[in-house]
């Protein structure tokens, strides 16, 4: 029962430190001395990946997702820990986690290998992650889509012209003194203009 009300509170967003022997899964040294008081798997090198595929609420598409990701697990030298989690009536959030050993190089250069490759392999199957880390996003979008280039054009061209209504403005920066223009120039270029001229 206990673990029944961590699971659905962690799920609320709302953990209950029940959890983080799972981040030392693969961790050399073990658990600390003093686990779970002390638990701390960011300072004790506890590498996480995730890939968070979104899948429709049928025992099918479980199977296939862990089916595409089972042999890049067992390719890298991983386990697969497979989590999924009610969306909503018809949806499913997965959780493939890869779980390394940030203080080995070879093992966390294998867990991102792994997790690229899973990633590639979920998005081709058409199972979108509902989130990803930092190093992803630039998976979200492999510069094809017309759409996302019409924007990135857009956003170019009102950065350019906000930067130079802005950034460029000499009125707005003081030149140093002993440049050309001198402390002189700069202080009649700031003061306000008599209006009666």
């Amino acid at each position: 029962m206990a673990l029944g009300e961590s699971l659905f509170a962690m799920n609320r967003g709302v953990p209950d430190g029940r959890f983080p022997a799972g981040a030392y899964w693969r961790r050399l040294a073990g658990l600390p001395a003093a686990f779970p008081e002390a638990a701390d798997p960011a300072r004790d090198g506890c590498g996480l990946l995730w890939v968070s595929p979104v899948l429709p609420l049928r025992g099918a598409d479980m199977l296939a997702v862990h089916e595409l990701a089972r042999p890049s697990f067992e390719r890298h030298g991983f386990d697969l820990f497979a989590t999924f989690s009610m969306i909503n009536e018809r949806t499913l959030g997965g959780v493939l986690t890869v779980a390394y050993d940030k203080h080995d190089p070879h093992e966390a250069a294998r867990a991102r290998a792994c997790h690229d490759e899973v990633f590639g392999r979920m998005f081709d199957a058409g199972y979108i992650p509902y989130r990803v880390g930092n190093h992803a996003m630039g998976r979200l979008d492999p510069g094809s889509d017309s759409y996302w280039r019409t924007v990135a054009r857009i956003i170019r061209g009102r950065s350019i012209r906000w930067a130079r209504s802005r950034l460029v403005a000499t009125s707005r920066r003081a030149p140093a003194a002993d440049s050309e223009f001198g402390a002189d120039s700069v202080r009649r270029r700031t003061e306000p203009r008599d209006s009666s001229r």
